[in-house]
């Protein structure tokens, strides 16, 4: 092994470093015989590092390459390979002055493939302190992130080989715990990943968080937003926080990261700005005092709803849901207010207001009796009522009530209708029923021919003679106020009448009534001081 060395670091040495043949083999046989003993068991060869560099694609790299444990070498073979596509060699500098003669030669085995080889031979022994530089070697990179890698495996191993002072090799076996071969990280700056976050957002939304995962070289990151949108945090870093203004619009946001290499590719998430809603409400914007289950909707499908209504009003159900039913309880200006939130999460600026007026009840009407009518103290609007049911057609100022019975009325204006009036009660007694005087219709029921008759006792008490002698007879017989017989539908409604009719001792008069529909109807004889009231029924 050691004449193998010996021949190989000949070839190796540069020719103005040559000594005399016999005068080298003289050297290397005394050595041999001298330290024979020592070569029963090699030593370990030094530990040989070539540094590592971070650069930009372009720029200048300078790879040092460093020797320790180096004790008595008397020869050196180094063998580092690179791919010539990723980094050009340029050259060496700082050649260490203890290694005088050292030989650097570059081979270019194919265009992915490039060698250089080291040699140097000291007859004499060198030792050099841990962490001696051996020399710098220069290239400039290309592209990727190549390895300047020591090879001692090719030729079937001792490429890389260092000879002790007997000139034998040293132990570098495994060749990963001798040898260190040397990394250039190409510094650029990768693509940027994915950005997560929210794709759809609210105007005004704030405290949105994007990100993208961190970037391998990048000392900042450069982010875009949509128009409106601010950065409010995390502008330089791979995690930022935004706010969208009211104004803001969809767009897309971008990321990459930088460093003094330049920025690398970006990466973009388009967002959607959802403008917020505006919601709607319909129903009744006039309504009376007392009103209830007035119903008021907007938009339906939204996952949270809010209402409020003004203090003259009463929410009765609905709260949380597109329409809500209202009682208004106090007249004037009132209004109503709905909020929602959309499926997006979206929700309304201000909450919508709906305007509503309510308009007071009218006072309940006061209802009087006099001379056989009711009359009430509102000129129009009336509805009369008789056992709190309305009476139908009966709606002027003033009602002749038929039935005996509780009589109301009710006033309606400007479409509210007040509360009940006074009650009445009527009792129709017609003329004094006495022994005095009897009205009778015959035949009842009929076809619609109905004879009258009002008789009077030829026979009567003093006081009651007295009476009839006065003025009860001219009254009777017509002289003092006339009288008039009436017919009214069950409707109320007058269908007949007469008028003047003179009430003689024996008053007798035939009606025709086949001209009306069958039903029940009723006869008043009056003079509007006294009257006799009947029913009659035509079949």
């Amino acid at each position: 092994m050691k004449i193998k060395a010996s021949l190989s670091l000949r070839e190796g040495t540069p020719k103005a470093c040559r000594r005399s043949n016999r005068l080298r083999a003289l050297i290397l046989l005394t050595l041999f015989l001298f330290l024979l003993p020592a070569c029963l068991l090699a030593r370990d060869a030094p530990i040989t590092t070539a540094g590592s560099s971070t650069v930009c694609p372009g720029d200048a790299v300078t790879i040092p390459v460093t020797v320790t444990g180096f004790s008595l070498v008397t020869a050196i073979t180094l063998r580092m390979d690179f791919d010539s596509t990723l980094m050009t060699y340029s050259g060496y500098t700082n050649l260490n002055p203890a290694l005088a003669g050292m030989v650097i030669n570059v081979v270019n085995v194919n265009p992915n493939l490039t060698k250089i080889l080291v040699v140097w031979t000291s007859i004499v022994p060198l030792s050099l302190p841990d962490s001696t530089k051996f020399f710098d070697l220069h290239f400039t990179l290309q592209t990727g992130s190549p390895v300047l890698t020591f090879n001692n495996d090719a030729g079937g191993g001792g490429e890389c080989e260092y000879a002790d002072e007997t000139g034998s090799a040293m132990n570098d076996i495994p060749t990963s715990s001798f040898y260190f071969n040397g990394i250039v990280t190409n510094n650029t700056v990768p693509p940027a990943g994915t950005i997560s976050g929210k794709e759809e957002v609210c105007q005004g939304e704030t405290g949105v968080v994007y990100s993208i995962p961190p970037i391998a070289n990048a000392t900042s990151y450069i982010w875009t937003v949509p128009p409106g949108a601010t950065i409010v945090s995390g502008a330089t870093t791979n995690v930022i926080t935004v706010d969208f203004s009211m104004s803001a619009s969809s767009d897309t946001i971008t990321a990459a990261g930088a460093n003094i290499c330049g920025t690398g590719l970006s990466s973009s998430l388009p967002v959607e700005v959802i403008p917020l809603p505006v919601p709607g409400i319909t129903g009744s914007p006039s309504e009376c005092e007392g009103s209830t289950e007035i119903l008021y909707f907007t938009e339906s499908g939204m996952p949270v709803y809010l209402w409020d209504i003004s203090t003259g009003g009463t929410i009765i159900s609905g709260q949380g849901t597109a329409f809500i039913r209202v009682a208004w309880d106090a007249p004037g200006s009132q209004y109503v207010t709905v909020t929602y939130t959309t499926l997006m999460g979206c929700s309304a600026l201000t909450p919508t207001l709906f305007p509503v007026e309510v308009r007071p009840l009218p006072t309940p009407p006061v209802i009087t009796y006099s001379n056989d009518s009711l009359l009430s103290d509102y000129p129009d609007g009336n509805q009369w009522y008789l056992n709190k049911a309305a009476i139908p057609g009966a709606d002027s100022a003033h009602h002749i009530p038929l039935e005996d019975g509780y009589y109301t009325a009710r006033v309606t204006q400007d479409g509210c209708t007040s509360d009940s009036s006074n009650s009445i009660y009527v009792l129709i007694t017609g003329i004094h029923e006495t022994e005095t005087s009897a009205l009778s219709i015959f035949p009842n029921p009929s076809n619609g021919i109905f004879t009258l008759t009002l008789s009077y006792p030829h026979t009567l008490t003093p006081s009651l003679t007295q009476w009839c002698i006065g003025a009860v007879v001219q009254w009777c017989r017509g002289a003092v106020v006339p009288w008039c017989l009436y017919v009214y539908n069950k409707l109320g409604e007058q269908v007949y009448k007469q008028h003047d009719l003179d009430l003689s001792d024996d008053f007798l008069i035939t009606i025709d009534l086949q001209f009306l529909p069958d039903g029940i109807y009723t006869v008043v004889l009056t003079n509007h001081e006294q009257s006799i009231t009947r029913k009659i029924i035509k079949h």
